[in-house]
C-alpha cells in the first residue's frame, strides 16, 4: 500500500510515520505542501515530489494551518480518484476547517455541551460580554497559543485593539484543577490524560507550556462524548479536550484538535499514538 503524509513544516518525528507503516509492510512518503504541484488544464494533475498523485492508495493530511487551500484540492482530487483522504471532512471545502469557530459551530449544531461562547471580529465579540474573568482566543491557532485570560474589561480591550481584525472567540473562565485530553482515532478513544498547570500566574493546562500530565480514567460518558466531539466536527483524528463545569456538574468540550500533539499522552499512557494512526489509516483503506 502507498501512503502520502503532508506536512506544513518537516519534523524529524514525522518519520515514525514511515518507520511504522514500513512495519507493516507499506510505502510511506512524507512531503511538504511545498512539493505539491497542481496543474489546471483540460484535465487536472497533482504531483507531489514529483508522482502523481494517483500512484498513492491513501493521503494523511496531518497539519492544515495555512495550507487549507492546497490540502481542499488535494482532497477533492482524491475524492475524484478513489483515493483515501484523512479527514473526509477536506472534500467540503471549508477555508475555515481546523479553525476554533467552526468547531464550536459544528459541536453546537450537534448539540453537544460547550463552553457558552461568541465569535465576532473584533471589538464586536467583546461588547457582548458584560462579565469577567474572561477568555479570549484568536480562532486559528493551537497548543494554548493565542489564548488571553482578561480579568478585566480594559484588559479585554487591549487583547482586541490588537487583533482587531480577526476572528476571536470571547469564553467565561471556567475555574477548573485542570481539563482532559482524549485522543480519538476514528471512533476508538484510546485513552486520556489529565493536565495540569503547575505555575499559579498560568491559567492554561497544555503540556506543550510547562503543564502536567497524568492518566485519567475513561469511563463510558467521557468515551462516548469524545467520539461524538470527534464525529461531529469530522475528524478522523482528534484530540477532543474536556472540561469540567462546575455550574452545570457536567463536562464540557472545550476544544478539538485536529491534529494534537501527543508527545505527553503517549508519556503518560505507553499509547504509541502513531502506530494507532497507520493501523487506522491502513485498516480504513483496506
Amino acid at each position: 500500500m502507498q501512503i502520502l503524509i503532508l506536512e506544513k513544516f518537516n519534523r524529524p518525528t514525522t518519520t515514525r510515520y514511515q518507520t511504522e507503516g514500513e512495519k507493516m509492510g507499506h510505502h510511506v512518503t512524507l512531503a511538504n505542501y511545498k512539493e505539491v504541484v497542481v496543474n489546471l488544464n483540460k484535465e487536472i494533475t497533482i504531483q507531489v515530489k514529483g508522482q502523481d498523485l494517483t500512484n498513492f492508495d491513501a493521503i494523511y493530511l496531518r497539519t492544515l494551518s495555512g495550507r487549507e487551500e492546497i490540502a481542499t484540492l488535494i482532497a477533492k482530487y482524491a475524492k475524484l480518484h478513489q483515493i483515501a483522504v484523512f479527514d473526509q471532512v477536506l472534500e467540503n471545502g471549508l477555508s475555515w476547517i481546523d479553525s476554533k469557530s467552526y468547531e464550536l459551530f459544528e459541536l453546537s449544531r450537534h448539540g453537544l455541551p460547550i463552553v457558552p461562547s461568541v465569535v465576532a471580529v473584533g471589538e464586536t465579540g467583546r461588547s457582548t460580554n458584560t462579565s469577567y474573568p474572561l477568555i479570549i482566543k484568536r480562532g486559528a491557532l493551537n497548543q494554548g497559543k493565542g489564548v488571553f485570560l482578561c480579568k478585566t474589561k480594559e484588559e479585554a480591550q487591549k487583547v482586541v485593539e490588537e487583533y482587531n481584525d480577526e476572528v476571536l472567540v470571547f469564553e467565561p473562565f471556567l475555574p477548573n484543577d485542570g481539563d482532559l485530553r482524549v485522543i480519538v482515532i476514528g471512533s476508538k478513544p484510546l485513552a486520556a490524560i489529565k493536565r495540569s498547570s503547575n505555575d499559579p500566574e498560568e491559567f492554561r493546562n497544555n503540556v506543550s507550556l510547562g503543564g502536567s500530565a497524568e492518566e485519567y480514567p475513561l469511563n463510558d460518558e467521557l468515551s462516548k462524548l469524545a467520539v461524538l466531539a470527534a464525529k461531529a466536527v469530522g475528524y478522523d483524528i482528534a484530540g477532543v479536550d474536556l472540561i469540567f463545569d462546575q455550574k452545570s456538574q457536567q463536562w464540557s468540550v472545550m476544544e478539538v484538535n485536529r491534529s494534537p500533539q501527543y508527545k505527553g499522552f503517549e508519556a503518560c499512557t505507553n499509547i504509541d499514538v502513531v502506530q494507532e494512526i497507520m493501523k487506522f489509516l491502513t485498516k480504513t483503506n483496506g
